[in-house]
C-alpha cells in the first residue's frame, strides 16, 4: 500500500535469502502468549546491518533475542489505547506523530525489562515499554498493532521506518497486475483453466484476472449453490458473471457493485446461525429454562431461510440509505432464543475495518436502524432484535468462531420483543 516491494519469509529463512533487503519487519503472531509460542527464528538475521522493526509479538521477540525480559502482563490490553511519547527521547519513527496517539492493543504478555542499549520511546497507561528502540543498531519495537487502520499513526510510523533508511518506492498496482498476468500465462501455458466461483470479491477478481490473461475461451467458471448463500445469491451471480481485492478489481474493469461488495465468509450464512448439539452440562441446564434449552437448535433449512429473509431486508435498507459503502461488512445473525422452536431472534452486527485484524462496530444512524426494525418485526418468526456493539478485539467478527453455544458479545442494545 505504501509503494515498497516486500516479501514474506519464514523466520528460519537463511541470511543469503535476504540479500538486497533494505529492512526487515518481525510481524505479529498468534495470540497464544509469548512463552507458549515456539521460536524458530534464524538468529543470524540479527547480524545484518539493516533496520529491523518488531510489531506485537515481533516486538516481544526482538527484545527477548537481545537479552530483555518478556512475560505475562499485570494487565493485558485488548482494544483502543493511548500511546504517550517519551519526550525526553528522540525517535525517528515517531516524527510527525502526535504526542498522544490512538492505537490498538491486543496482548496478554509484554516487555518487562529492556536489553542493554535499548530505550523506551512510548508507553500506554498500563504498558511501560509500548515502543522501544536501539538507534545504534537500528532496532525498533512497537507493542501496538501499527498495521491496523484503527492505529491512526500506524502509516506514519511505517513510512518513517522506510524513509529514515533511504528506501525508494518501487511498487504499485500496475506492476502487481502485470506480474500476476505474466505468472498466470507462464503457469497455464497452453492449458485451459477451471475455477469455482463463490460470488465473493476474491473469486470474482481471480476469475476476471484469468479471463484477462488467457482469454474467455480458455477459462470455465463454475458456481454451485451449497444452500448457505444469501437470498437470490446464485441468480445474481449468474447474471453478474457473463458481464465482466478491490483496487485490482477496478483496474481490470470490475464493476463498482462487485468491487465494493461486502466480504462473505467461506461457510456462508451457516456461520451466522448459532447452534448446538443440544448437549448441555448440569450447570448449563440449571441456568436455562426448558424453553431456552429447546432453542439450542442445529443448523437447518428453516433457520437458514429465516436468516436469508432477515439478511436481505438489512442489506436492502442499508443500501437504500447509502450505508452499504460506509461500512466494511454487515453480519445478520440468527440467535435461536425465542418463544417457540420455529421462531428466532435477529442480531445486527455492522462492523468497520480494512484489514479484518481489528474492527469497530458501526454506529449506524437511528433512521437506518428504525427502517430495518420496522421491516424485521413484520417477519412472523422474529421475536427480538439485537444490535451488537462490540469491537474486535476483544470480540470477533463471527460469533460462530467464538462460541458454539452462546453469543460472545460483551454489550448489545435490545430493541424489541
Amino acid at each position: 500500500m505504501l509503494g515498497y516491494h516486500s516479501e514474506i519469509k519464514q523466520p528460519s529463512t537463511s541470511v543469503e535469502s535476504l540479500k538486497g533487503a533494505a529492512g526487515i519487519i518481525f510481524s505479529d503472531g498468534p495470540g497464544l502468549g509469548f512463552a507458549k509460542t515456539k521460536n524458530n527464528l534464524n538468529e543470524e538475521i540479527l547480524s545484518l546491518e539493516i533496520p529491523i522493526l518488531g510489531i506485537g509479538y515481533g516486538h516481544q521477540l526482538l527484545v527477548h533475542l537481545y537479552g530483555g525480559l518478556v512475560g505475562k502482563a499485570l494487565i493485558g490490553e485488548f482494544g483502543p489505547a493511548l500511546l504517550n511519547q517519551n519526550l525526553a527521547t528522540y525517535s525517528p519513527l515517531l516524527l510527525d506523530v502526535e504526542e498522544t496517539a490512538s492505537v490498538v492493543m491486543a496482548h496478554q504478555d509484554e516487555v518487562l525489562e529492556l536489553p542493554q542499549g535499548f530505550e523506551v520511546v512510548a508507553s500506554t497507561k498500563v504498558c511501560k515499554y509500548a515502543a522501544v528502540q536501539d538507534l545504534n543498531q537500528g532496532r525498533f519495537g512497537f507493542q501496538c498493532n501499527i498495521e491496523a487502520k484503527e492505529t491512526e499513526c500506524g502509516t506514519a510510523i511505517l513510512e518513517n521506518f522506510v524513509r529514515f533508511y533511504g528506501m525508494e518506492k518501487n511498487w504499485d498496482q500496475d506492476i502487481v497486475l502485470e506480474l500476476m498476468q505474466a505468472k498466470i500465462r507462464f503457469t497455464a501455458k497452453d492449458k485451459k483453466v477451471q475455477i469455482f466461483l463463490s460470488g465473493g470479491v476474491d473469486s470474482t477478481v481471480a476469475f476476471t484476472l484469468l479471463n484477462k490473461s488467457l482469454g474467455q475461451k480458455r477459462v470455465l467458471g463454475i458456481h454451485i449453490d451449497n444452500g448457505f448463500l444469501r437470498k437470490n445469491e446464485s441468480k445474481a451471480i449468474a447474471t453478474r458473471y457473463r458481464d465482466e481485492v478491490r483496487e485490482l478489481g477496478r483496474k481490470m474493469g470490475l464493476q463498482d457493485e462487485m468491487a465494493h461488495r461486502h466480504p462473505f465468509p467461506e461457510p456462508g450464512l451457516a456461520i451466522n446461525v448459532l447452534c448446538s448439539t443440544g448437549e448441555l452440562s448440569y450447570r448449563e441446564q440449571s441456568q436455562l429454562s426448558q424453553t431456552q434449552v429447546k432453542m439450542l437448535n442445529l443448523i437447518n433449512k428453516e433457520g437458514l431461510d429465516q436468516t436469508r429473509e432477515a439478511d436481505a431486508i438489512v442489506l436492502e435498507e442499508i443500501k437504500r440509505f447509502g450505508w452499504y459503502e460506509e461500512i466494511f461488512q454487515h453480519l445478520t445473525m440468527n440467535l435461536p432464543y425465542a418463544s417457540c422452536p420455529d421462531h428466532c431472534s435477529i442480531v445486527l452486527r455492522p462492523v468497520d475495518s480494512e484489514d479484518v485484524i481489528t474492527g469497530k462496530f458501526s454506529h449506524m444512524h437511528h433512521q437506518v436502524l428504525d427502517a430495518i426494525m420496522e421491516r424485521l418485526v413484520q417477519l412472523p418468526f422474529v421475536d427480538a432484535i439485537y444490535y451488537d456493539i462490540t469491537n474486535k478485539p476483544p470480540a470477533k467478527f463471527f460469533w460462530a468462531k467464538f462460541s458454539k453455544k452462546y453469543p460472545p458479545f460483551g454489550g448489545y442494545f435490545h430493541f424489541k420483543f
